[in-house]
Order: C-alpha cells, then sequence, then structure tokens
C-alpha cells in the first residue's frame, strides 16, 4: 500500500535535513515548501508535524522552522507546566537549591518582559532544580525590584519560591509559557549541572501575572524565568511526558459504561489510562490513594466565550492561555472557543490566531473551534450583534475552514435563514458540527435542517420562541427529534429547575450536553465588562446586557452545572458527570480524544469529594489543579 502523501514529504525533508542542514539553521517557510514540492498547505503541515515529533525539527513562532540540534524530542508544553509534577510522576524526590541572589539592571529582553524602565533593576535569582539529587535544570529568575522590595537569599531558602513571594509580597502568580527552544549551555550553567559546556539542552522561558494584574489589558508581569533542561537519556527523551505507571485508589470510579465501587484505576507511564481493577485485586505498583473520593473523566465544555476578563475572540493568545490554564479550576480538560457573531474580517483573523497556535496551550486541551453565529435572525440576537448577521454561505465557510486549519468543527444558525438546509447538508460533508438556535424559527424549517444534518440544538430554550401545542417551532423540534442532541445552560437563571427536569425526562440525559456559555467574567468579581461590542454588567450570579437587560452568556463553571442538577435531584451523579463529559465529547466526534475513563484515551480527569464539589483535576496523568 502506498504512503501517505504527507509520509513521502517527511522522508524526503528528513533526507535532506540530514544531508544538507546543520543545526539551529532555518528552513524554508510553510509557503515556499508549497512551492518546492508541488503539495497543499496541509500537507506541508502534517509533514513538519511529523518531523517535530521525532525531534528533528523544533519551531520558533514568528520565527520559523530550525533543525534541532542533536535532534532532540522536544516534550509537549502542556506537560511542562510543573518540574515537580514531572518528576513527581517518575517517582523521584524533587528539590531546588539557591545558589545566589543579586541586584542588576536586566538585559533588554527581560527589561521589555517585566515593563522595566532604562533605571530599574531587578533580583537576579541563580537556583538549580534536583531530581534525587541530581541537577537537571538550572534556572534563571528575574524579580522587578520595585515589586519584591528589600527580597533576600534567607527568605527564600524558607521555601518555595512561589510560596516566598505569596507569603512576604501576598503575590499569587499565573505562569505561563513564553517559547521554546533547543539551546548549548553556557560555563557557568554547564559547571553547576556537572556536565560539559555546550551540552545541548532545552531552554523554556516561562513569566508570571501577578494575579492582581489578571484584569488588566496590561498584563504587568511579576517576574520572568529562564529554564535550562539538560539533555540526559531518561528524562529529555520525553520529559513531561515519560512517567512511572500508577494506580488510583478512590471509592468510586465513574467509568464509560459503568460506574464502579472502589477499585483501582491505572495510569500508565504515558498519561494515558490502563484497566481498572477491582477492590480483592490490588495491583502491584505505585498506589496513589484518594479514598473518600470520586474519579470522573475530565469535563467537557464545547460552548464557552471568556473567562478570567479574557475573551476567546478579542484576547491574544497568552489571555487564550489563561483562559486554557483557568479551566482547571472548572474540572474542565477540553473546550471549544467559542465566538460570537462579527464581520467576516474578524472571523478570519480569530481563526488564523487559534491556527497559528494549534496545540500550544498548557491548560485544557483545545478540541476545536466553535462559531456562534453569524447566521442567526435578528429577533433573537439575544447578547449577539444583529448588524452582523446574514444567510449562510458555503464559501464563507471555507473561507473559515481553511483559516483555522481544520480547527472550526462546530456551527450554531437558525434554521429560517435563506438557504440553511442547503447550507447544513454541505456544512455535513465538511465535518462541521451544526447546532440550531437564535432563532424564530418554525418546526418546519427546523426538523427540514435536523434531517440535512444538524444534530444540536444551541443553548436550549434560550434565543428561542416559546412552545404551545398548536406552534412547536424550534423548541418543538428540539423536544421532539429523536436522536440530537440539545445543549443546556443550568446555572438556575437561563433556564430553571423544573423546567430543566421537563427536557431531562423528555429526552433522556444521554442526548443533553451541559454548556457553560460563560463569557469573561467568569471567575472574576462583579462589575462591568464587555461580550464582544456589547456593554455587560454582572450581578448577582448573571451577566447582563446594559441595554435591554438581556441575558449575555453566563458566568457559570461547569463544576457548578454538575453539581447544581444533582442538588437539583434531577439526574444522579452518574448521569450528570455524563452529561459534561461523554455527550459534549460525543456531540462534536471527539470521543477518541476526551470525555470518558477507558482505555488508551488521554488521562485526563477529575477528582471529586462526594458532595460534588471538586478536589483536583489532572491532565495526561498530571495533577495540574488543586482547590
Amino acid at each position: 500500500m502506498k504512503s501517505p502523501l504527507y509520509k513521502e514529504l517527511m522522508n524526503q525533508l528528513a533526507s535532506h535535513i540530514k544531508k544538507d542542514y546543520q543545526p539551529n539553521q532555518k528552513l524554508p517557510s510553510e509557503r515556499e515548501l508549497v512551492e518546492m514540492f508541488k503539495v497543499s498547505r496541509s500537507t506541508v503541515r502534517l509533514a513538519l508535524n511529523e518531523l517535530e515529533e521525532k525531534g528533528l525539527i523544533y519551531r520558533l513562532h514568528g520565527k520559523g522552522t530550525f533543525v534541532a540540534p542533536t535532534f532532540i524530542k522536544q516534550p509537549n508544553l502542556g506537560s511542562m507546566y510543573s518540574f515537580s509534577s514531572q518528576m513527581e510522576g517518575e517517582g523521584k524526590e524533587i528539590s531546588t537549591k539557591n545558589i545566589s541572589l543579586k541586584l542588576c539592571t536586566p538585559e533588554k529582553e527581560i527589561a521589555l518582559q517585566l515593563n522595566l524602565a532604562s533605571n530599574d533593576q531587578a533580583y537576579e535569582l541563580i537556583r538549580l532544580r534536583l531530581a534525587d539529587g541530581e541537577p537537571l535544570v538550572y534556572n534563571r529568575t528575574y524579580l522587578p525590584e520595585k515589586i519584591f522590595p528589600n527580597l533576600t537569599l534567607d527568605d527564600l531558602n524558607q521555601g518555595t519560591l512561589y510560596g516566598t513571594l505569596k507569603k512576604k509580597y501576598h503575590q499569587i502568580s499565573v505562569l505561563a509559557f513564553e517559547d521554546v527552544q533547543t539551546v548549548n549551555l553556557t560555563k557557568e550553567a554547564a559547571q553547576l549541572l556537572h556536565v560539559k559546556e555546550n551540552t545541548a539542552s532545552l531552554k523554556i522561558n516561562r513569566k508570571a501575572i501577578n494575579d492582581k494584574n489578571i484584569r488588566s489589558s496590561l498584563h504587568k508581569h511579576s517576574l520572568a524565568e529562564i529554564n535550562l533542561y539538560i539533555d540526559l537519556s531518561n528524562i529529555m527523551n520525553n520529559m513531561g511526558r515519560k512517567m512511572m505507571t500508577y494506580f488510583i485508589h478512590a471509592d468510586k470510579f465513574f467509568l464509560e459504561n459503568k460506574t464502579e465501587i472502589g477499585g483501582y484505576l491505572e495510569v500508565d507511564d504515558h498519561g494515558k489510562f490502563g484497566f481498572y481493577y477491582p477492590e480483592d485485586e490490588k495491583p502491584e505498583g505505585k498506589i496513589v490513594d484518594y479514598t473518600g473520593k470520586w474519579i470522573a473523566p475530565g469535563l467537557v465544555d464545547t460552548h464557552i466565550h471568556g473567562l478570567v476578563n479574557e475573551d476567546s475572540m478579542k484576547s491574544d493568545w497568552e489571555g487564550i492561555n489563561k483562559i486554557s490554564e483557568g479551566l482547571l479550576k472548572a474540572g474542565v480538560t477540553s473546550w471549544l472557543p467559542t465566538t460570537i457573531t462579527n464581520s467576516d474580517k474578524h472571523l478570519i483573523e480569530t481563526c488564523e490566531k487559534y491556527a497559528a497556535h494549534k496545540g500550544e496551550e498548557t491548560g485544557a486541551k483545545i478540541q476545536g473551534l466553535h462559531f456562534e453565529g453569524p447566521y442567526f435572525t435578528p429577533k433573537h440576537a439575544g447578547a449577539e450583534n444583529p448588524k452582523y448577521m446574514r444567510d449562510p454561505s458555503i464559501e464563507e465557510l471555507r473561507r473559515y475552514e481553511e483559516a483555522s486549519d481544520g480547527m472550526l468543527i462546530k456551527m450554531s444558525m437558525a434554521p429560517e435563514r435563506k438557504g440553511s438546509k442547503e447550507f447544513v447538508r454541505q456544512a455535513v460533508k465538511d465535518g462541521i458540527i451544526i447546532a440550531l438556535g437564535h432563532s424564530a424559527s418554525d418546526y418546519k424549517d427546523a426538523i427540514a435542517c435536523v434531517e440535512a444534518g444538524a444534530t444540536m440544538f444551541c443553548h436550549t430554550y434560550n434565543g428561542m420562541e416559546p412552545m404551545s401545542q398548536h406552534a412547536p417551532n424550534l423548541l418543538g423540534a428540539a423536544y421532539s427529534a429523536r436522536l440530537v442532541t440539545d445543549e443546556l445552560i443550568c446555572d438556575g437563571h437561563h433556564v430553571l429547575e423544573p423546567t430543566v427536569r421537563a427536557l431531562v425526562r423528555a429526552k433522556g440525559p444521554e442526548h443533553i450536553c451541559l454548556i457553560t456559555d460563560c463569557m469573561q467574567a467568569g471567575l472574576m468579581p462583579d462589575g462591568d465588562y464587555m461580550l464582544g461590542e456589547l456593554p455587560v454588567y454582572v450581578k448577582d450570579g448573571m451577566a447582563r446586557l446594559k441595554d435591554g437587560d438581556n441575558l449575555a452568556g453566563s458566568i457559570l463553571l461547569l463544576k457548578q452545572a454538575v453539581k447544581n442538577l444533582v442538588d437539583w435531584n434531577v439526574v444522579t451523579p452518574e448521569d450528570a458527570i455524563m452529561m459534561a463529559s461523554y455527550v459534549p465529547a460525543r456531540s462534536i466526534n471527539k470521543l477518541d480524544k476526551c470525555g470518558s475513563i477507558k482505555p488508551d484515551k488521554p488521562a485526563d480527569f477529575i477528582v471529586l469529594n462526594p458532595d460534588m464539589t471538586l478536589s483536583e483535576t489532572y491532565l495526561d496523568g498530571v495533577s495540574r489543579y488543586k482547590a
């Protein structure tokens, strides 16, 4: 059988790299490779992805693609969040050694990151991170003197760096990655790490944002880190992914097809789920004990506009990654950034932003994009801007698909717009999930789009005409269409408990997809915010438009929606979890990547207390958030 075209291209490129290129030499751009080999851009990207996975190349965004020195395999940045988590996953004892602390005038690049003036000084902290006493990471951290006055080495020796900053300066910082590259060690770093000068290492730049400035559009950085990971065979070969297999012991496990009482769940050394073992078949190996707790799959939010004062359309990539990290606090491990109705230009720019940073998020995993609009009806605009609403266009959709590099996978639209059923038919052929909503549609148009391929209803009840026995309309289609999935916002404001109960009983929990429709005010205090171009105020657990007082998205967290359903006695914990994990993953055709606990799927899971509150969130088998 002939190899796929991208595999053939990958082999050709690998041969050229090994024969004609030097370490750190820049490769031709994607556009140039398309011209050179007469293939599509997607073929080039697939080939480059394979080469990066094999460790032959590395990428610096905005600068290009380069040949990796000594062909070091680069780790997944999502797993590089915590040196401690990495080493603990391998069963190693971790420690930190502070080498020196001095005041200095930082180099220009660091000063820019920290928003320092030319005469501002910063503390330069040199430290080593060790595993089982062996130094593995050389760390250089810069802390502005104006933020951390009178910092001493004695302070830092009393505990961890971030613990000290929190205790002495009341600073809590949110970490974000800048970039990753392969470099050779300096003489100083090599001596401290006990290796030869110019030894290949992996350089990870990180910065931290003071929690007091999270709401600020300026994102003032409280410190900057440079980490050099040395090339040790058992660490660098797959750092952050390689871990020791372990077994979770807990009171209850919500598996895909059965809820087990007690027992053990395997997480293998690749961060994947293994087998479940009953209580009387205790496996040999490392046991992580969660007695008194319940283990459930990570939650999946397929309709969310923002969080932590960041917006899925307006924020830059740093802001998007803050949403990704923040979602771990909500028990969410996979999500679809969701747009609102906007101009063609802004939608294209949004697609290009996500395509340029595909796979770079360090928190909850982005499984694709969801376009809420622009093909809606103004009568039920809700918090969407009517001036951008228009009839569906396949040509427009194709531009969005191309600009997103295939990341656009779901679209919500009104079935009464001109040409809707024809659009649905073609969009579904392209692999797009169609949801119906923000509509004054009658039953006839709605069910015609369902039969053409639409499989979901957008935040059922909201943005729809009321239903009567003589006018079933869009809501009637959501109730009566047998195999569709209905989105539902369970915050107690968008839909009241009796109405939630009616829909769940009519459809069954297996056809209800819990969503949040959360906007940027999620995890933020009451106050004034924006949803797209429209001013919003948040008060009493609700986000409302200042003009008209319509509900404007929500500030709901998915973990709370799950708890609400159980507290309201609408469904069992088993079904509530399914409605926020398995059903949403199935609804977007991503069950192979998320949504349930099953062998060989990524070990993305949450630890719950019996009262359904969140205790801990794991990503790829690594603990990433503790309540």
